[in-house]
């Protein structure tokens, strides 16, 4: 479905990612593993459009390089950043309504869109008319990936979300991510806690200083000694 060859991304005379190859298949969780600095977020922030970057980035067979972060939106992959963004003086409604009239959907898809979005995060259904600053982190992490859904997308790209999360709320964010999964939508994921988007994700790359140094099933990075050593705490 998306597929990256040879992606370089340069900040000034920095290079933040070299020759970056990836592929995620129809349907399929992929998950990016790496310390900070890695390149991990700039992988998406060039795939989405967000940076200029030299290559190819292919959805679905069509080049996107070079295409608006708007264009790339309205092809079928979303992208939710880290740090959630949500609007904090917004209803959770108002910030999913937000998230449908950019896209310039109709009335009635925007409101059958939020329904279902309540119907996956249940916890945000009780919350509707609550005020953004007035939630939780899981709460607003929640709404960050509900307003990501509402672009209906194909494909949908999460950067950290995770992060300054308790661990109960953790395992809630990836039960999530895994039911939106189950839905039909292909996921790449980046993700500091390696070890859970390990467990949910079919595939991992890892990549250290802006370069793949090692891919494949995540059931066998999960228990590769290197990556485990690196990323998992070791044993």
């Amino acid at each position: 479905m998306l597929r990256v060859s040879h992606l370089d991304v340069f900040y000034g005379p920095v290079q933040a990612l070299r020759g970056v190859d990836l592929q995620v298949g129809r349907g399929e969780v992929v998950t990016l593993v790496g310390a900070n600095g890695a390149g991990k977020s700039t992988l998406l922030r060039a795939i989405s459009g967000l940076v200029p970057a030299k290559g190819t980035i292919e959805l679905e067979g069509k080049s996107i390089l070079g295409w608006s972060p708007e264009s790339v939106v309205q092809a079928g992959l979303a992208h939710v950043p880290e740090g959630r963004r949500i609007f904090p003086g917004l209803t959770v409604v108002e910030n999913l309504e937000v998230a449908g009239y950019s896209l310039g959907y109709p009335d009635r898809q925007i409101k059958d869109d939020i329904e279902m979005v309540l119907g996956i995060f249940p916890n945000l259904r009780s919350r509707a008319k609550s005020y953004g600053w007035s939630l939780s982190g899981g709460e607003q992490q929640m709404l960050s990936l509900g307003r990501g859904l509402m672009a209906r997308p194909k494909m949908l790209m999460l950067d950290e979300p995770s992060l300054g999360l308790a661990p109960r709320l953790v395992e809630e964010v990836f039960r999530i991510i895994a039911e939106i999964s189950k839905l039909g939508t292909t996921i790449l994921l980046v993700e500091q806690n390696a070890s859970m988007a390990l467990t949910v994700a079919n595939r991992g790359y890892v990549l250290e200083t802006g370069q793949v140094v090692r891919t494949g099933p995540a059931e066998e990075l999960l228990h590769d000694e290197a990556v485990v050593e690196a990323y998992l705490g070791g044993h």
